[in-house]
């Protein structure tokens, strides 16, 4: 089984100051992540590959167990890779930047037959029932806590490209507020998570370049949701689940997420610093052009 639900949200301090040292370590364990530049085709494991384009930059499995570390995350060890894309203005200027964490899940083929049925009241109350014992984990944790408000986006599921797509809204306990927007991209043999991280403000902007690369991602041969047969691994959970609970509905109704998923937060103002680097001006330790 995969990390539970996937909720994720960004805190890129970018107007927190580190102190010099503190930025200088996080910003050569950053250049120490092995990226590449876009355009590039970007390997997700065996099971599938996406392209990456100008203005990105793409890490495999190992570069973003590193990321996740850097910037005090989890790992789950189903993370396959990570694009990260700068937001720039009419001048060419970088202004922001955004990421997205590609994750698979093996749990076997997710039938769709709930495509038509999909309760968002139902399974905002469960995600809420979640959240609350995810603060728990994370404040044992020394982590801030994240409150769930609402739907920014109600899930949805497009029967043409086999994506289950949704987006929440919360906010942190210094009430900035946050949006979580997540693509599930259904498979033969499990389900692929890409999740979209970026600060509230730029998510109309990032979005259709996020949905871009969703959109230019590409099950390998053998690996497609049309290419289930009988005798395949069938997973326990269908599309509710998969928004709810991410790995079956018996962790929705046991109350088993208190570990909040992967609760991406970039809670190093350090690492976003890094991030805007890495695009403003690269130095001798810059990752180098694919």
């Amino acid at each position: 089984m995969s990390a539970l639900p996937t909720l994720l949200a960004l805190a890129l301090l970018l107007g927190q100051a580190l102190p010099a040292s503190a930025q200088d370590s996080t910003d050569d364990a950053f250049n120490k992540i092995p990226w590449k530049t876009g355009p590039l085709l970007g390997e997700l494991g065996e099971e599938a590959r996406v392209s990456v384009p100008e203005n990105c930059a793409f890490t495999g499995k190992d570069g973003t167990r590193q990321f996740m570390e850097l910037s005090q995350n989890p790992v789950s060890g189903s993370e396959l890779g990570t694009v990260i894309c700068k937001l720039v203005d009419a001048k060419g200027e970088t202004e922001s930047t955004w990421f997205a964490v590609f994750e698979f899940d093996d749990s076997g083929y997710v039938k769709d037959d709930e495509k038509e049925s999909l309760d968002g009241d139902a399974i905002l109350a469960s995600l809420k029932e979640g959240n609350e014992q995810g603060n728990k984990e994370r404040k044992r944790r020394g982590w801030e806590a994240l409150y769930l408000d609402g739907w920014q986006r109600a899930p949805h599921y497009d029967e043409r490209t086999r994506n289950l797509t949704w987006a929440t809204r919360l906010h942190a306990e210094d009430s900035a507020q946050v949006l979580n927007h997540s693509v599930r991209l259904l498979g033969r043999g499990g389900v692929m998570s890409a999740d979209l991280v970026v600060s509230p403000e730029y998510y109309d902007r990032a979005l259709p370049a996020f949905n871009a690369v969703v959109g230019n991602f590409r099950y390998k041969s053998g690996h497609t949701y049309a290419e289930w047969r009988e005798g395949d691994k069938l997973a326990t959970y269908g599309l509710t689940a998969l928004v709810a609970g991410g790995a079956g509905a018996a962790l929705v109704k046991t109350g088993l997420l208190q570990k909040f998923g992967k609760a991406i937060i970039v809670a190093l103002a350090g690492a976003a610093t890094a991030v805007k680097k890495f695009f403003f001006g690269k130095g001798k330790d810059s990752p180098a052009k694919a």
